[in-house]
């Protein structure tokens, strides 16, 4: 921003502006008439801090949650995601789920294992 406020003030040519930036003499240009008309609150992208339009709406989300602790307590995100589109007819990605779930503590449950130890063979034999 420093350097298209100096840009706008005469102190920086566009050319110069635009090699510090790495961008276009036209993209500076653009620059300069955006911070002119709007301030220096223009520059940053007009989407910056909204939602995204392919986020899913706050109701299926909570369904989804909501089927995930009760009525499809247990199953792994993989398996849930199948089921979710096979029985309640959503549309979504395994990862979509899956990021969903982190979000509200829900993991992919795990097995417990076994440690592997280590069989004691027993004594050598002499000569083998």
């Amino acid at each position: 921003m420093a350097v298209i406020s100096k840009c706008v003030k005469g102190e920086l040519a566009c050319v110069k502006a635009a090699g510090l930036l790495s961008l276009s003499v036209r993209q500076v240009k653009r620059l300069k008439k955006r911070m002119r008309e709007d301030g220096e609150a223009a520059l940053p992208h007009a989407n910056r801090g909204r939602p995204s339009h392919r986020r899913l709406p706050d109701a299926v989300r909570e369904r989804i949650v909501r089927l995930a602790r009760s009525t499809y307590a247990g199953f792994n995100d993989h398996h849930l995601c199948e089921t979710l589109i096979e029985r309640e007819g959503f549309s979504l990605s395994r990862e979509a789920l899956r990021r969903l779930l982190s979000t509200q503590g829900l993991g992919s449950p795990s097995l417990l294992r076994q440690c592997w130890t280590r069989h004691d063979p027993g004594p050598r034999l002499p000569g083998l």
